[in-house]
């Protein structure tokens, strides 16, 4: 009973720590990886395989007390006789062969369920992810049909494991069997050779290889075991193992950031997500501290990947970013972030209470007339109130229970909470109207008076507020400088410039 109850709690130890390390493999790493990876996998990763591998490993309780016990044996029936227990190690070596061909089999069908498994996974989540679009073009069948056909593949695989697992009981009982009858056969040949004095040893050598056969179809139960959990295992391991295991690791230096002092410099900055596409090409232009700089250019044209560079989100190569004649790469993750505040267009929002996404990474006290006042600033106070359950009120599933424009206020007001002396906003204010924009921006700009800001927008009432504008267009820095010189020049950044009044007025 203690044995089983340590076992069991060593097992559930086994997946703590297993998820543990693949979710802290998973922090260091940068975005470049969960941009080709699957989201249903990582969760599988995360959560299915150490699970799985954790229930084989109780059967270790069994193995290890029986492969006590046969140690035991081989020592005793070695002591009466060494070259019998050689003969008999080999005829049980042979009998195992076909156990191993089994296991072997066993093996192959693991990789090839759980590769079924994990597409059955990751269709699952792209159809519940993508619902409505399903639905609005009629889809249900079409979607109901593929995964009948991908479950009916899963269940197949599956089948062959279990059938191939379940022969492995009646064969090794079978082999054990054939094993006793050539044993006695051998020591009953060799009782007719020795002294009737030495014939109570084989006896007792018999009654060995008897108790040891229970020893032998341990083991083997668990290399079935293990058998079933090579997919997992392989994972797991390749996850921190695997071939070019540090190409997707951001690296960092041990320097600590502790605010800008006079201007980022990019330099030069040539990336690309893939050899096949270069998303930046030779980039330079300078971001000025207390200053708003505007990076402007059309969907597609880079402006969101230089916040990321910027954020280290992604690796950028040596000396292509600088602060105040610094590479990016000398400063640590931790304090490079702390000092910045970052909203996209994409808020982010946990399923979680609107206070507690407000405040997220918040980590000191904030007073209730603070709430107040950044509920006012992003203009969430009206909606606060209506709400029976007012800041308590849970989000739901990425903020589905809010409007887009109120998602992007929710984040705005965490950049007023954390109060970080860089601030970058890409397309932060994209779902709100014009009017209720012009506040939010403002009461943000007003209260981050001498703060560094990094705008990413289309609209021309945050473009008239810039320092500086930096004009991209297909990944290169076409102009820079002061919007009304920009303007003046009438070249890409007025053709731009006037598109966007364009749109705007149309909109309205």
């Amino acid at each position: 009973y203690a044995a089983s109850l340590i076992i069991i709690y060593q097992a559930k130890a086994a997946v703590n720590n297993m998820r543990d390390h693949i979710l802290y493999r998973y922090f260091s790493l940068g975005k470049l990886f969960f941009d080709q990876k699957n989201i249903a996998q990582l969760n599988l990763n995360l959560l299915d395989l150490p699970q799985t591998v954790s229930r084989q490993l109780i059967s270790l309780q069994v193995v290890f007390s029986q492969s006590f016990s046969l140690i035991v044996y081989l020592v005793l029936m070695f002591i009466i006789s060494w070259q019998i227990t050689l003969i008999i190690a080999f005829v049980f070596g042979t009998l195992n062969i076909l156990s191993y061909l089994l296991v072997v089999k066993i093996c192959e069908q693991s990789k090839l369920h759980f590769q079924t498994k994990n597409n059955l996974n990751k269709k699952v989540f792209d159809i519940l992810s993508c619902l409505p679009l399903v639905k609005s073009y009629n889809q249900e069948v079409t979607e109901l049909t593929a995964i009948k056909d991908i479950g009916q593949q899963e269940a197949e695989t599956s089948f062959v494991i279990a059938k191939a697992e379940n022969l492995m009981f009646p064969l090794q009982d079978t082999l054990m069997f054939l094993g006793l009858i050539l044993t006695a056969f051998i020591l009953s040949f060799t009782a007719s050779k020795i002294k009737s004095s030495q014939i109570a040893n084989l006896f007792v050598f018999f009654v060995l290889v008897k108790m040891s056969a229970p020893a032998f179809s341990a083991v083997n139960r668990f290399k079935v075991s293990l058998a079933k959990v090579a997919a997992p295992i392989a994972i797991l391991t390749n996850i921190f193992n695997g071939p070019g295991k540090n190409r997707f690791v951001v690296s960092q230096g041990k320097e600590k950031f502790t605010g800008l002092e006079k201007v980022i410099r990019f330099e030069k900055l040539t990336f690309f997500y893939s050899s096949a596409r270069k998303i930046l090409k030779d980039v330079s232009f300078l971001i000025e501290k207390g200053k708003i700089t505007v990076v402007a250019g059309a969907t597609g044209s880079g402006k969101s990947t230089i916040n990321q560079l910027l954020l280290r989100f992604y690796d950028c190569p040596d000396s292509s970013i600088f602060i105040d004649q610094k590479d990016i790469k000398v400063f640590s993750l931790k304090s490079l972030r702390e000092n910045i505040s970052f909203v996209s267009q994409d808020s982010f929002l946990f399923n979680d209470t609107i206070a507690n996404n407000m405040l997220y990474g918040i980590n000191r006290k904030v007073s209730d007339e603070e709430i107040h006042d950044v509920l006012k600033k992003v203009k969430l106070r009206d909606l606060i109130e209506r709400l029976p359950k007012g800041l308590q009120t849970r989000v739901g599933e990425k903020g589905i229970k809010l409007s887009g424009g109120e998602q992007q206020r929710v984040a705005l007001a965490r950049v007023l909470f954390k109060d970080a002396p860089i601030v970058i906003l890409d397309e932060a204010t994209s779902y709100l109207d014009g009017e209720t924009e012009k506040f939010v921006l403002e009461s943000i700009l007003n209260k981050g008076q001498g703060k560094t800001f990094i705008i990413n927008t289309h609209r021309s009432s945050m473009i008239s507020r810039a320092d500086r504008i930096i004009m991209i267009v297909d990944g290169r820095v076409v102009e820079q400088g002061d919007p009304d010189a920009l303007l003046i020049e009438k070249g890409s950044f007025f053709k731009y410039w006037q598109h966007q009044i364009s749109t705007e007025k149309k909109k309205n």
